[in-house]
């Protein structure tokens, strides 16, 4: 876990009940009283602070760590970058009672990112412990708890109107905004920054509505409706509260009068469905019920509209997605949809973002039907008999370049056996010339085929293969079936895959 200075706070009032009982030390410490804009300098030293604080820690100087997260948290007396700090270093330490005062401290305080604590590897000696996952739910609750609000609704900006004539004096008002709350946005909690970047929106909207009033092509209902969708990101945890902000705003809009159109309907219906299929994680079993809900919005968007086909392959991806998913129907499902909506831009961006690779699985055998670097014709047909790894990659890709050295130790001891690989560039060509990538892949010991046009992910190969992030490798056996993609390509895992492409017949 990259280690910052985290989290500052202040718990919610419907919090302090519910923690008010929790055994932080002989003396309970007091609730933080809230979120905090620091200055540059304050914040610069406090990460100065956290870092010698860790390299304290890796030396086993577990006093001399504690100093420093002491003294940073004094930088900052409505956060929790001691509390957090202290916590994971006595966890390091192997003092487990002394960890869970600590955490114990963060919780009372209003600490909501579960996912951090789950993947801190300094927790992993008290990972184990009952106490240890019962804080882990007290910051899922924190983050609820913090977060109800916004499902509410938007918040409406009642204060004096602005004076931005302009929308570009108000967009550059907004940039200005937003980076200072990415500055402190380690030092707050989530809910916190969740609630200032909706706060932050409304203003925006309301000041964009003002400013537009006497323009008749401009919605500001369904404005409202893309705005709020953009607010979060669907990697982020706590999506399922953007999510709930998304549908109410979707169900507001329709209820508008005068009605709006049915163009405009249809993307609001379509953004009210995309945010409800995605409130949930994958193991989540809220999501068989949710996703019976997404097609009763999905119905509602009329055939003939831009929405409608996007809608469909939601609902494809959707049903490849259940626990109980028949790939014998949802991949002629997804075949279908595709030669229907041919070129569909948004239908593309769903399959790409929601499946990628599994599209891939499910689309399976997938041609190459490409150009080398020389001017050859690459195909599938070519490596039949052979195992082949297909990999999307680019040299400005760090993730990719970390990769290199496992495929390249794997192609000089499997390539004898009939092992190939074809890697396939995303580097743009007006930053990389044909000439510079040959250098590139002589230097990385890239002794294989290459794909390079330059169109990096305009290519159409690279739309074909639904390839949302790189790496993207997919790995073809002997007989030509897909035997592995993805994570499964990678590291440690490449090895043994390829010995099960290469036994493939």
């Amino acid at each position: 876990m990259k280690r910052l200075a985290l989290f500052a706070l202040a718990a919610l009032c419907a919090a302090i009940m519910v923690l008010s009982v929790a055994s932080c030390s002989k003396k309970q410490p007091q609730k933080a009283t809230g979120p905090v804009y620091y200055e540059d300098k304050v914040i610069a030293k406090v990460n100065e602070l956290t870092s010698q604080g860790y390299a304290l820690l890796d030396k086993k100087d577990l006093k001399g760590a504690l100093s420093k997260f002491e003294e940073a948290g004094k930088l900052i007396p409505n956060g929790m970058i001691q509390e957090y700090n202290t916590a994971a270093a006595y966890a390091r330490a192997g003092k487990t009672e002394d960890a869970f005062t600590w955490m114990d401290r963060l919780a009372f305080n209003g600490m909501d990112e579960p996912e951090r604590l789950l993947a801190d590897t300094n927790f992993a000696s008290i990972r184990g412990d009952i106490r240890f996952g019962k804080n882990v739910d007290r910051a899922r609750n924190n983050y609820t708890t913090g977060t109800a609000a916004l499902a509410k609704g938007l918040p409406e900006y009642t204060g004096p109107a602005d004076t931005f004539a302009t929308m570009d004096g108000l967009q550059n008002w907004m940039k200005d905004e937003e980076f200072k709350l990415y500055k402190v946005e380690e030092f707050w909690t989530q809910s916190q920054w969740l609630s200032a970047q909706a706060t932050l929106l409304g203003r925006f909207l309301a000041d964009e509505k003002r400013i537009k009033a006497g323009d008749k092509t401009f919605d500001a209902g369904l404005e409202r409706v893309r705005a709020v969708f953009r607010l979060g990101s669907v990697y982020q945890p706590g999506w399922y509260t953007v999510s709930d902000l998304v549908l109410h705003e979707s169900n507001a809009y329709e209820q508008t009068s005068p009605p709006p159109s049915a163009a405009a309907l249809a993307e609001a219906r379509y953004l009210g469905a995309a945010a409800l299929s995605l409130k949930y994680p994958e193991n989540d079993a809220r999501r068989v019920a949710t996703f019976s809900l997404v097609d009763t919005l999905i119905a509602k968007i009329p055939a003939g509209t831009d929405y409608y086909a996007a809608g469909r392959a939601l609902k494809v991806v959707d049903d490849a997605k259940l626990p109980d998913a028949d790939e014998t129907v949802t991949g002629p499902e997804l075949r279908n949809l595709l030669k229907e909506f041919p070129g569909n831009a948004l239908v593309y961006r769903v399959v790409s973002t929601r499946l990628g690779a599994d599209a891939v699985h499910l689309l399976w055998p997938i041609q190459l039907d490409v150009s080398d670097i020389d001017g050859k014709k690459v195909s599938l047909d070519q490596y039949r008999g052979k195992a082949l790894l297909i990999d999307f990659w680019a040299t400005w890709c760090s993730p990719c370049r970390h990769a290199l050295p496992s495929i390249v130790a794997a192609y000089k001891k499997y390539n004898p056996q009939g092992f190939e690989v074809v890697s396939i560039s995303l580097d743009y060509l007006e930053k990389m010339t044909a000439a510079a990538y040959r250098d590139s892949t002589k230097a990385f010991d890239m002794t294989w085929r290459h794909v390079y046009d330059g169109k990096a992910w305009d290519a159409e190969i690279v739309k074909r293969f639904f390839v949302a992030g790189i790496p993207a490798p997919f790995l073809v056996g002997r007989d030509g079936s897909l035997v592995a993609w993805g994570d499964d390509c990678l590291g440690p895992k490449l090895t043994g895959n390829i010995e099960k492409a290469l036994a493939a017949k």
